[in-house]
Protein backbone atom coordinates (compact mmCIF):
# COMPACT_ATOMS: atom_id res chain seq x y z
CA UNK A 1 0.00 0.00 0.00
CA UNK A 2 2.81 2.47 1.19
CA UNK A 3 4.59 1.74 -2.65
CA UNK A 4 0.98 2.32 -4.17
CA UNK A 5 0.68 6.13 -3.20
CA UNK A 6 4.66 6.80 -2.78
CA UNK A 7 3.81 6.03 -6.72
CA UNK A 8 0.36 7.61 -6.78
CA UNK A 9 2.49 11.26 -4.97
CA UNK A 10 5.58 11.18 -7.97
CA UNK A 11 2.86 10.69 -10.52
CA UNK A 12 0.97 13.96 -9.81
CA UNK A 13 4.18 15.59 -9.18
CA UNK A 14 5.38 14.70 -12.84
CA UNK A 15 2.57 15.92 -14.02
CA UNK A 16 2.60 18.89 -12.81
CA UNK A 17 6.15 19.43 -13.64
CA UNK A 18 5.82 18.72 -17.33
CA UNK A 19 2.36 21.08 -17.36
CA UNK A 20 4.66 23.67 -15.87
CA UNK A 21 7.69 23.36 -17.58
CA UNK A 22 6.33 22.75 -21.54
CA UNK A 23 5.41 26.41 -23.20
CA UNK A 24 1.31 26.78 -24.15
CA UNK A 25 -0.10 25.12 -27.47
CA UNK A 26 -0.21 22.15 -29.07
CA UNK A 27 3.09 20.22 -27.59
CA UNK A 28 1.44 21.17 -24.08
CA UNK A 29 -1.83 19.92 -24.58
CA UNK A 30 -0.50 16.40 -26.65
CA UNK A 31 1.81 15.54 -23.63
CA UNK A 32 -1.07 16.43 -21.03
CA UNK A 33 -2.92 13.85 -22.72
CA UNK A 34 -0.02 11.39 -22.90
CA UNK A 35 0.92 12.02 -18.97
CA UNK A 36 -2.75 12.03 -18.06
CA UNK A 37 -3.30 8.34 -20.16
CA UNK A 38 -0.36 6.82 -18.83
CA UNK A 39 -1.19 8.29 -15.18
CA UNK A 40 -4.44 6.78 -15.49
CA UNK A 41 -3.44 3.24 -16.41
CA UNK A 42 -0.79 3.39 -13.98
CA UNK A 43 -3.33 4.05 -10.97
CA UNK A 44 -5.94 1.53 -12.23
CA UNK A 45 -3.07 -0.97 -11.73
CA UNK A 46 -4.31 -2.56 -8.69
CA UNK A 47 -8.12 -2.76 -10.47
CA UNK A 48 -6.41 -4.72 -13.15
CA UNK A 49 -4.26 -6.78 -10.18
CA UNK A 50 -7.38 -8.22 -8.47
CA UNK A 51 -8.62 -10.01 -11.59
CA UNK A 52 -5.20 -11.76 -12.55
CA UNK A 53 -5.15 -15.37 -12.13
CA UNK A 54 -1.97 -14.70 -9.87
CA UNK A 55 -3.04 -15.61 -6.36
CA UNK A 56 0.45 -15.39 -4.37
CA UNK A 57 0.60 -12.11 -5.38
CA UNK A 58 -2.02 -9.24 -5.26
CA UNK A 59 -2.21 -5.34 -5.63
CA UNK A 60 -0.24 -4.36 -2.07
CA UNK A 61 2.55 -6.85 -2.66
CA UNK A 62 1.69 -10.05 -0.22
CA UNK A 63 3.74 -12.04 -2.67
CA UNK A 64 6.63 -10.21 -0.95
CA UNK A 65 4.65 -10.83 2.80
CA UNK A 66 4.36 -14.71 1.84
CA UNK A 67 7.93 -15.11 0.87
CA UNK A 68 8.95 -13.47 4.08
CA UNK A 69 6.30 -15.97 5.88
CA UNK A 70 7.93 -18.81 4.40
CA UNK A 71 11.26 -17.58 5.42
CA UNK A 72 9.96 -17.29 8.93
CA UNK A 73 8.81 -21.05 8.61
CA UNK A 74 11.99 -22.25 6.98
CA UNK A 75 14.23 -21.19 9.68
CA UNK A 76 11.92 -22.34 12.45
CA UNK A 77 11.69 -26.06 10.82
CA UNK A 78 15.70 -25.49 11.00
CA UNK A 79 16.14 -24.78 14.54
CA UNK A 80 13.72 -27.34 15.50
CA UNK A 81 15.54 -29.61 13.59
CA UNK A 82 18.96 -28.34 15.11
CA UNK A 83 17.02 -28.95 18.58
CA UNK A 84 16.24 -32.27 17.93
CA UNK A 85 19.42 -33.58 16.77
CA UNK A 86 21.06 -32.26 19.69
CA UNK A 87 18.19 -33.90 22.17
CA UNK A 88 18.73 -37.27 20.37
CA UNK A 89 22.70 -37.06 20.62
CA UNK A 90 22.10 -36.26 24.99
CA UNK A 91 19.80 -39.02 24.84
CA UNK A 92 22.40 -41.70 22.95
CA UNK A 93 24.90 -40.88 25.14
CA UNK A 94 23.56 -41.21 28.11
CA UNK A 95 22.92 -44.65 26.65
CA UNK A 96 26.98 -45.15 25.83
CA UNK A 97 26.57 -45.09 21.84
CA UNK A 98 28.62 -42.03 20.48
CA UNK A 99 26.84 -40.31 17.69
CA UNK A 100 28.96 -39.14 14.78
CA UNK A 101 26.03 -37.21 13.42
CA UNK A 102 22.33 -37.16 13.61
CA UNK A 103 19.88 -35.86 10.87
CA UNK A 104 16.41 -35.11 11.46
CA UNK A 105 13.88 -34.30 8.55
CA UNK A 106 10.70 -32.53 9.57
CA UNK A 107 7.49 -31.99 7.17
CA UNK A 108 4.37 -30.23 8.36
CA UNK A 109 5.79 -29.88 11.81
CA UNK A 110 6.01 -33.83 11.92
CA UNK A 111 9.41 -35.94 11.88
CA UNK A 112 9.76 -37.40 8.90
CA UNK A 113 13.22 -39.08 8.83
CA UNK A 114 15.81 -39.34 11.68
CA UNK A 115 19.33 -40.47 10.41
CA UNK A 116 21.88 -41.97 13.11
CA UNK A 117 25.10 -42.51 12.52
CA UNK A 118 26.84 -44.13 15.60
CA UNK A 119 30.65 -43.88 16.11
CA UNK A 120 30.93 -46.79 18.37
CA UNK A 121 28.92 -49.71 16.79
CA UNK A 122 31.06 -52.80 16.79
CA UNK A 123 29.27 -56.00 15.56
CA UNK A 124 30.55 -59.19 15.35
CA UNK A 125 30.25 -60.31 12.10
CA UNK A 126 29.83 -63.93 12.80
CA UNK A 127 26.76 -63.20 15.67
CA UNK A 128 23.84 -63.74 13.96
CA UNK A 129 21.07 -62.40 16.33
CA UNK A 130 22.66 -58.86 16.40
CA UNK A 131 21.94 -56.93 13.06
CA UNK A 132 21.85 -53.13 12.65
CA UNK A 133 18.22 -53.47 12.11
CA UNK A 134 18.21 -55.20 15.90
CA UNK A 135 20.43 -52.06 16.83
CA UNK A 136 17.78 -49.70 14.99
CA UNK A 137 15.12 -51.01 16.82
CA UNK A 138 16.61 -50.48 20.15
CA UNK A 139 17.46 -46.84 19.46
CA UNK A 140 14.20 -46.14 18.07
CA UNK A 141 12.63 -47.20 21.00
CA UNK A 142 15.53 -45.43 23.20
CA UNK A 143 14.71 -42.18 21.59
CA UNK A 144 10.89 -43.05 21.64
CA UNK A 145 10.56 -42.62 18.11
CA UNK A 146 8.30 -45.14 15.38
CA UNK A 147 10.87 -47.61 14.04
CA UNK A 148 9.83 -46.31 10.73
CA UNK A 149 11.26 -42.92 10.34
CA UNK A 150 15.03 -44.03 12.28
CA UNK A 151 17.76 -45.33 10.24
CA UNK A 152 21.10 -46.34 12.29
CA UNK A 153 24.22 -46.28 10.50
CA UNK A 154 27.54 -47.89 12.21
Amino acid sequence: MKEYVIFAFLSVALFTLVKIALPKGKINSAATFVISAAMFLCLLKPVFALFSSDKTENVFGKSREFSEATEVTNYLGRKTEEYYEKAYCEVLKRDNLICEKVNVEICDNKIKKIEIYLSNLVIAENNEHININVIADYVADLIGEEREIVSVYG
